[in-house]
């Protein structure tokens, strides 16, 4: 079961190897149409992704109940406020280091003769934007919060249940039992199109350097953030909350799969935290939606493919959209294995001027990342909930009458 579970992955992999090797003998009218049913598939992707933003994030915000309001709002806002703590982070070094050290790595540029060009194109399906997608979950979630004790609200609040509902669990048979089966075929045109175009070799010069300042970048969050847990708690024990987070990271490792190492993350919070029930509860919320490895290593990915490809550095302001939108996507996680940046491409071509086959680049190089990435998020989750159960322990304190 896990051999299937995992084998898109390794086929993409090994389609990605076999192109590599054996593009030479491909026909060129074979090229053109891997070319175009990938982005037939990228168009599909593009016009789904609003409805799973829409269903993700009114399912995370409507679980917000009167009881249990304050705690629930520090659990989101902590997600927040970290999620954009670590691409801000991640856009400070991009931005101090990367653009100083890829300047002499551009990639040829391609004549329009040497262009693979797709042997047809679907076109997108206009249906709603990110922004538009989000604001009508919030509405629906501030809509479904008034309480009104009359018969046409509750009808009308029963239905937007009923629908949003549908389209969660649409968007989740999409993405487990379709796209992500098609994830070969996604990726497979434009390797093509980076092999034909000379670009692919070009494209792997510059990982070794983008390996170095990454794994130094997210080895120094981390410590810093775990430095923090014992200036906010000296007491703790150290030596166990490490201890205790090696089973789930090599779990993640192996699996590339944080959902598959959160019980093994749920029973070193039982033996590590006060407040056993809401970390409990908190561990769940940010198994896929507080993801420190995704919001490190995507922005760092970014910046270098634009910089290698010859892009001009995106404005401070443009990642400042970029950073935002980052975080409240993140809500809409797929949950599966690669799913963070099948989400975040059409982020990527808003607000950092990506286009189709930079898109598929930052998709191959995240796919064989993914092991580490999602080890350091599983690390990262583990030393967070730390910080949820200090936080809690103070909220109790603060609403405790004396």
């Amino acid at each position: 079961m896990l051999f299937l579970k995992f084998f898109p992955i390794l086929a993409t992999v090994l389609l990605c190897i076999v192109i590599v090797t054996c593009e030479s003998i491909i026909s060129l009218s074979c090229k053109e149409i891997l070319l175009g049913i990938s982005i037939a598939l990228k168009n599909i992707l593009m016009s789904v992704i609003p409805f799973v933003i829409f269903s993700s994030i009114y399912k995370a915000f409507s679980r917000i109940v009167t009881e249990s309001i304050v705690f629930i709002f520090v659990i989101l806002l902590t997600i927040i406020i970290s999620n954009f703590l670590a691409v801000t982070f991640a856009g400070i070094v991009g931005y101090s280091f990367l653009a100083s050290n890829t300047s002499d790595m551009l990639l040829q540029k391609i004549s329009n003769d040497g262009c693979l060009k797709p042997a047809f194109i679907l076109p997108m399906i206009k249906s709603l934007s990110n922004g538009e997608a989000f604001l009508a979950s919030v509405l629906c979630v501030i809509f479904g919060k008034l309480g009104i004790r009359k018969k046409w609200y509750i009808s009308i609040n029963a239905f937007i249940i009923q629908v949003t509902n549908y389209v969660e669990k649409a968007c989740v048979f999409f993405l487990r039992n379709l796209f992500f089966q098609l994830l070969p075929l996604f990726v497979a045109g434009f390797v093509m199109k980076l092999v034909y175009e000379k670009t692919f070799y070009d494209l792997m010069q510059f990982s070794g350097e983008f390996m170095i300042i990454s794994c130094i970048s997210i080895t120094c969050y981390l410590f810093a953030i775990f430095g923090g847990t014992l200036l906010i708690d000296p007491l703790r024990n150290w030596k166990e909350n490490i201890a205790g987070a090696i089973v789930p990271v090599m779990t993640a490792f192996c699996t590339m799969s944080s959902l598959a190492a959160l019980p093994f993350t749920i029973r070193n919070i039982e033996n590590g935290t006060r407040n056993k029930e809401l970390c409990v509860a908190s561990a769940n919320a940010t198994v896929t939606t507080h993801m420190i490895g995704d919001a490190i290593f995507i922005p760092l990915l970014a910046i270098t493919i634009l910089l290698t490809n010859g892009f001009v550095m995106p404005s401070y302001s443009s990642y400042m959209l970029f950073t935002i939108w980052f975080v409240l996507t993140k809500f809409s996680g797929a949950g599966v294995p690669g799913g963070t940046i099948i989400v975040m491409i059409p982020i990527l071509e808003n607000y950092l001027c990506f286009d189709e086959t930079l898109g598929m680049v930052i998709t191959m190089l995240y796919i064989v990342l993914d092991p580490l990435i999602t080890a350091c998020s599983v690390f990262a989750n583990n030393i967070f909930i730390l910080y949820l159960d200090k936080v809690f322990s103070l909220v109790k304190r603060y609403r405790t009458p004396h």
